[in-house]
C-alpha cells in the first residue's frame, strides 16, 4: 500500500491492484490501477503503456506515485502479474516482443 503524498512531490510506491482501461480527457485511452482504497492514473511511458496487456489482471506495481490536481498519477518502474509474470526493463527482448512461449521461464517485457 502507498503512503501518505505530498502534492507535487513524487513518493515511492508499491502496490496491488487491478489494471483498468479510461478515457482520458482527450478521448485517448488510459489506464489506471485500483488498490481497493485508491486509484493511480498510470503515465503512458514505455513501461507504463505494457499495462495495455494486462486489462481486468491483478498486478504488483513499485513506481513514483504524484499527487495532482487531477488526482494520483503513478510512473511505473516495475511490475509483475500476482500470478507470478514479472517485468523489468532492462530485460526486455525487442526481437520477440518481450514474450516466451515457455511457462516455465521468466517472462520480460
Amino acid at each position: 500500500m502507498a503512503g501518505k503524498m505530498k502534492k507535487g512531490k513524487p513518493t515511492e510506491v508499491a502496490i496491488t491492484g487491478f489494471v483498468e482501461e479510461i478515457e482520458l480527457d482527450d478521448g485517448e485511452m488510459g489506464l489506471q490501477i485500483d488498490d481497493g482504497e485508491r486509484v493511480y492514473q498510470i503515465v503512458m511511458d514505455k513501461i507504463g503503456s505494457k499495462l495495455e496487456r494486462y486489462i481486468d489482471e491483478e498486478v504488483d506495481v513499485t513506481g513514483l506515485a504524484t499527487h495532482t490536481d487531477k488526482g494520483r498519477e503513478l510512473k511505473v518502474n516495475t511490475f509483475r502479474l500476482t500470478e507470478g509474470v514479472y517485468y523489468d526493463d532492462d530485460e526486455y527482448d525487442e526481437e520477440n516482443d518481450g514474450y516466451n512461449d515457455d511457462e516455465n521461464d521468466r517472462l520480460s517485457y
